[in-house]
């Protein structure tokens, strides 16, 4: 799947959660007529290629 399409793919689960979820933050009026959040369009300049590593000296 290329970043785009799995972008939209994750906007899209996001937008159903606030839809239809118990969770939602929206009231049961409100899923009735959401429709979707608003982004910003997708961009390769917002993403990044980064190397994580697990830090070693952990707190308790």
């Amino acid at each position: 799947m290329s970043y785009e399409n799995d972008l939209i793919e994750q906007r899209k689960l996001k937008d159903d959660f606030v839809k239809t979820s118990h969770q939602s933050p929206l009231t049961k009026e409100q899923q009735l007529i959401f429709k979707e959040l608003s982004y910003f369009p997708v961009s390769d300049k917002y993403k990044f290629h980064v190397e994580l590593k697990e830090f070693t000296n952990k707190p308790l």
